[in-house]
Formats: C-alpha cells, sequence, structure tokens
C-alpha cells in the first residue's frame, strides 16, 4: 500500500505575519542605508587611481582594454578580487608606476599598472 503526500500551499495575503515581517524588514534596511549613506561619501574609482594607503572595497573587475582576457580577470578573482573585498594599495613602484604593491585581505601582491586598472573599487570617507 502507497501513501501519498499532498503539500498544500496557500498564498499569503497582505494581512499574514511573513509578508507583512519581510515589509518590516525591507523598510528597515531601507532607512538603514539611507542613514549610512548620510554619514559617507563613496567614491568609485580604479585601483591604480588608488593614492598610497588608502582603504577601499572592491566593487567589480571589468575588462579595462583588449589587452587583458577572460583567464586574467579569472586570476584576479582567484587572488581575492571579488566584490565586497576589502582592499588597500600599499606602494607603488619605482617612478610611481609599477608593480602596485596590494594588500587584499591578509594577502599582500604585486599588480601590474594592467591589472590595477581593471580593478573598480569603492572608497568611504566619512563626512564630518
Amino acid at each position: 500500500m502507497r501513501f501519498h503526500t499532498v503539500i498544500h500551499t496557500r498564498r499569503q495575503g497582505p494581512g499574514d505575519a511573513p509578508a507583512a515581517f519581510a515589509d518590516q524588514m525591507r523598510d528597515n534596511l531601507i532607512r538603514m542605508c539611507i542613514h549610512m549613506r548620510k554619514n559617507s561619501a563613496s567614491t568609485i574609482m580604479l585601483l591604480n587611481e588608488l593614492p598610497d594607503g588608502v582603504h577601499a572595497t572592491v566593487m567589480r573587475v571589468v575588462s579595462s582594454s583588449a589587452n587583458v582576457d577572460t583567464v586574467a580577470l579569472r586570476r584576479l578573482a582567484e587572488l581575492g578580487f571579488i566584490p565586497g573585498e576589502p582592499v588597500q594599495l600599499l606602494r607603488r613602484g619605482p617612478g610611481g608606476r609599477e608593480p602596485l604593491a596590494v594588500l587584499i585581505g591578509d594577502t599582500m601582491f604585486g599588480l601590474r599598472l594592467l591589472e590595477a586598472q581593471c580593478i573598480e573599487v569603492d572608497v568611504q570617507t566619512q563626512a564630518a
């Protein structure tokens, strides 16, 4: 003898508790983001434009020229240059060019200028 389990689902209306809870969470998140934007200013730039010693957050990795292929972009992601990761440009090579000493997480890497031009970062500056 076989038993079949039937699962009944019901659409949740606007008066149901889970939907109201989700709306409240969304509203709280929106208020929190507005508060954070009032207290800080954000500047998006390329990693190679970042001043020495400044902390930032990786926004995305994109191809900056025809000389950068998908293998190079994948390599950068494997090194840790993924969205949301904290990054710091420590110093530049002789003449202020390359290589660039970059701290991503707890690891220091030397990047070529062409590689650094592929990484968009978000610099958070606190408003006074």
